[in-house]
């Protein structure tokens, strides 16, 4: 998926459906969603066999897919590829950067006052993070897998580590 999206820039690439079984976990569905958006989303599960949280967890992901579909597809794609895996995407769009984590990797979120997302489908409850040019206080708003707001706390930058549950996401802005 990652490579098609390389091949052909600014162009909606579509993933096979998602699939999972209707026993998988919340955290587990959560981060197969997370992947998804990457691509145009598309899920083929027959509904009526699967639980209510897992049918919310699909409205909220595709929900944000279709909030943030500007900058997942047209803006800045870069994902990180390390001996052919991608623990990282970074999508960045006129207003705001999103990043994708899909493995247990420290990563330097990037600079400037642009409102940030963090996705977790890493394994991990927290994000690590690098030092970078991010500094100062930042508004950090922590949502769940279902994407229910958690927690909102000022945080001043550098910080190490950002907690958020598997499947969960952070909204980092400046104040």
């Amino acid at each position: 998926m990652t490579i098609l999206r390389l091949l052909a820039p600014d162009r909606a690439v579509y993933l096979d459906p998602a699939l999972w079984p209707p026993d998988d976990t919340e955290e587990n569905v959560a981060a197969h969603l997370i992947n998804a958006i990457s691509t145009v989303p598309m899920v083929s599960v027959e509904l009526d066999r699967y639980p209510q949280s897992h049918l919310d967890l699909i409205r909220y992901w595709i929900g944000f897919y279709r909030a943030h579909r500007d900058t997942i597809i047209h803006g800045q794609f870069a994902p990180e590829i390390r001996l052919g895996h991608v623990p990282l995407i970074r999508f960045t769009g006129e207003t705001e950067r999103i990043i994708g984590v899909y493995d247990d990797i420290a990563f330097a979120p990037g600079d400037g006052p642009m409102l940030l997302w963090i996705l977790n489908a890493s394994a991990r409850p927290f994000v690590e993070l690098l030092p970078d040019s991010l500094t100062g206080v930042y508004n950090i708003c922590t949502r769940d897998k279902f994407g229910r707001v958690v927690s909102e706390n000022a945080v001043t930058f550098p910080v190490s580590r950002l907690p958020v549950e598997v499947g969960g996401s952070l909204k980092v802005q400046a104040r």
